[in-house]
């Protein structure tokens, strides 16, 4: 979303993380930014395709509607409102268990 805004968000491969990006939204209690994010899902119908050439195409649709403002409003909330990362580092290290590998890492070096 910070490179392009939302429009560059969905039409992008990164669409597909839209169900994510939302519940991990209100996940780290970043509630706001989640009912801004809510607006632009609603845009396509309460549900964005998964598939990037569908995504592509709902787009096009919406542009072509007289009201649509290209999320104008939507990406101004979110700019305004950019706690994401500070909220993110807050869940991280009040739940540090969550981000804990249980198992072994192969670790291997590169030749340089």
């Amino acid at each position: 979303v910070c490179n392009g805004g939302h429009d560059q968000f969905f039409f992008n491969s990164t669409g597909i993380v839209w169900k994510d990006a939302i519940e991990g939204m209100h996940m780290i209690g970043a509630e706001e930014i989640a009912a801004n994010f809510q607006k632009a899902i609603d845009m396509f119908g309460g549900e964005v395709p998964f598939d990037r050439d569908e995504r592509g195409d709902m787009l096009d649709e919406l542009a072509e509607k007289e009201d649509f403002d290209d999320f104008e409003e939507i990406d101004s909330f979110y700019y305004e409102n950019d706690d994401l990362t500070a909220l993110m580092y807050e869940y991280v290290k009040s739940h540090p268990a969550e981000f804990v590998v249980d198992g072994e890492y192969d670790y291997f070096e590169m030749d340089m």
